[in-house]
């Protein structure tokens, strides 16, 4: 059973994140003699500074290289900002520069903040080694850092590490409340597990209290289907696929757990809207619904070669 992709989004400082050094400490030369002082230089200011962190979210591509190579080219030290860009880059899905911009924050200042971001960007363009070594970076950067290990966990459910993250979740729970997607992937890594009850007893209120999604039924379906509870299952699926129409992977359960019920017509019903999304899938079930038919053959086509 997959699960969709949960939605990332890079996080966009203020200034007042955290203290950033607007410019260097002025040294001063001791004088040669007391008639003659040494002049000093003074060094030049960092024009990045002057502008609003949050701003970059309205710049043009243009713009946003633009800065970026000039702030490059002098060696800015101004870490949110350099973050800001990123996460512009980000969400304008040009993730090289993006992944180039976090850098240099990072470089600058090893913040958990930037090390999840990047870790991100590792995560959405298939770098999964990357992106958990980096927010490993994080949680160890600090501990406490809700959104960085948040990112943890949940690399740890896409890779299926599952007692993996069971810990990880458990460590987060402890300082920051799971929300509804936090606490629906809990329960996947335990229904992967095999503790179908804990899984159940996971995503059940969060279905009646809260706004349900459709993973949270393919777990609850799956966790019923698993205790051979096959009309639970059913309806769970059914409650997940009309949230979902287009997921065949709903789709695909709905049908499995109607063979399982002995509603053939039903599973078959299935089928199409399979088919269309995901044909692999397709014929998996297809052969699935027909694997125990038997074809009756006569003499004439059996005398016949294939």
């Amino acid at each position: 059973m997959r699960t969709k992709s949960v939605c990332r989004t890079i996080l966009i400082l203020s200034a007042s994140f955290f203290a950033v050094n607007s410019s260097e400490a002025q040294t001063t030369a001791p004088a040669a003699s007391a008639a003659r002082p040494t002049a000093v230089a003074k060094p030049a200011t960092d024009f990045s500074l002057s502008i609003e962190p949050r701003s970059v979210i309205n710049f043009s591509d243009d713009q946003l290289n633009e800065l970026f190579d000039k702030m490059s080219a002098q060696y800015s030290r101004n870490a949110v900002l350099f973050n800001n860009i990123g996460a512009s880059y980000f969400e304008r899905k040009m993730y090289e520069k993006a992944e180039s911009a976090l850098k240099r924050a990072i470089i600058l200042n090893n913040h958990p903040a930037f090390l999840t971001n990047l870790s991100i960007v590792y995560e959405t363009t298939k770098r999964v080694p990357e992106a958990i070594a980096t927010a490993q970076r994080a949680v160890t950067q600090s501990p406490r850092y809700a959104r960085g290990r948040m990112q943890l966990c949940e690399l740890m459910v896409s890779v299926k590490r599952n007692n993996d993250a069971l810990i990880c979740y458990d460590e987060l729970a402890k300082f920051a409340p799971l929300d509804a997607m936090g606490q629906t992937l809990y329960a996947l890594s335990y229904l992967r597990l095999g503790n179908n009850d804990r899984a159940i007893s996971l995503v059940t209120p969060l279905i009646r209290d809260g706004q349900p999604i459709p993973l949270m039924y393919n777990v609850l379906g799956y966790a019923y289907y698993q205790k051979k509870k096959y009309q639970q299952a059913t309806d769970a699926f059914k409650q997940g696929v009309e949230l979902d129409p287009e997921s065949p992977n709903l789709r695909f359960n709905l049908a499995m757990a109607m063979t399982a019920s002995d509603n053939r017509v039903g599973a078959l019903s299935q089928y199409s809207f399979v088919k269309e999304q995901n044909p692999e899938m397709a014929d998996k079930l297809y052969r699935y619904l027909y694997r125990d038919k038997l074809i009756y053959v006569d003499d004439v086509t059996a005398s016949k070669k294939p």
